[in-house]
């Protein structure tokens, strides 16, 4: 199964699952990272948020992995 995940849920799945809904969790869960798409707006939104400062990435969280 794959997922298309908005900004809030790339977000909150990747820096703080607890804000994810129950069912958002469960459907999350045990996926591998391949699974997860992210849409080349969601990808934007993400890097304008860490260019006004609004968010900051610990290293590697949304780093590509082999």
């Amino acid at each position: 199964m794959r997922l298309v995940l908005d900004t809030h849920a790339a977000l909150w799945n990747a820096l703080s699952p607890e804000n994810l809904g129950a069912k958002a969790r469960v459907a999350l869960a045990g996926l591998p990272a391949q699974s997860l798409i992210l849409s080349d707006v969601t990808l934007s939104e993400i890097a304008r948020l860490i260019e006004i400062g609004k968010i900051s990435i610990p290293g590697g969280r949304f780093a590509h992995r082999a």
